[in-house]
């Protein structure tokens, strides 16, 4: 919503960059200097610029959808820091990127006006942290659009699962035994790594129902090993990694949209 305008803005959802890494917590009073508008939905506090824009009911229907799926309430009002770019925000954070979130502060730092991405990061962390390769997954899984009625997640401009058929037909699709665990999906490109999770996240939401996920992430930690990961998708779904990525990688070469 253009606050000066009261109008609703609009902007195109395009695959989002890794989420920004950098130096520690950000200090809300160093950023509130420069973002000095403030405007508040129900649950969200949004700080930008003089003369920038925020989709801010867009932004709060998404925010009561995914919290319904994920079954949480924030002990606060989400924050959403909008910046003018990544200058702007490098400036003020010093991480040059185009989001990422703070989920203890319960915070969002993003350039674009809308972002679901970062917003599920900020709610899952509330049900539990499993590795980067689930944590990637479930925002890309869960980056819908409900206000405009948009159910299906993109990465890279297509449905997460055309793009998965992409990395299938051009031989980069990586086993998920080599890239599950935090430190070998840390080494993936996020073109192929965050499209190859949020597709095989989304699989397990539709096929076995999103309890079996939030099950996944409270048994999880961000540094599981490979072998700990294994024996909590056998426990969560009753099947070897091998097994449902096989399944998940069937289902992607019959999709057809």
């Amino acid at each position: 919503m253009s606050l000066k305008s009261g109008a609703v803005g609009t902007i195109v959802l395009i695959a989002i960059s890794a989420c920004g890494g950098g130096p520690g917590p950000v200090a809300p009073e160093d950023v509130v200097r420069t973002l000095t508008q403030e405007f508040h939905t129900k649950s969200i506090v949004f700080r930008f610029s003089a003369g920038d824009a925020v989709e801010a009911n867009r932004q709060q229907a998404f925010h009561d959808w995914v919290t319904g799926q994920l079954g949480i309430g924030l002990p606060s009002k989400l924050t959403y820091y909008k910046y003018n770019g990544r200058t702007q925000m490098q400036a003020l954070t010093g991480r040059a990127t185009n989001g990422f979130a703070e989920p203890s502060a319960y915070a969002v730092h993003s350039i674009f006006p809308y972002d679901g991405h970062e917003a599920v990061h900020v709610y899952s962390a509330l049900v539990g942290r499993p590795s980067n390769f689930f944590n990637e997954g479930i925002a890309v899984a869960l980056n819908v659009d409900p206000a405009a009625s948009r159910w299906a997640p993109p990465w890279n401009g297509t449905h997460v699962y055309a793009h998965t058929q992409l990395l299938v037909r051009t031989n980069q699709i990586k086993p998920l035994s080599s890239i599950i665990t935090t430190s070998a999906f840390r080494e993936l490109d996020t073109w192929v790594g965050y499209g190859e999770a949020g597709s095989f996240v989304l699989f397990l939401i539709e096929q076995h129902g999103i309890g079996r996920m939030l099950s996944f992430f409270r048994a999880s930690s961000q540094n599981d090993s490979l072998a700990r990961i294994e024996g909590n998708i056998q426990s969560n779904w009753g099947m070897s990694l091998v097994e449902v990525e096989a399944a998940w990688l069937a289902f992607i070469n019959d999709w057809s949209g």
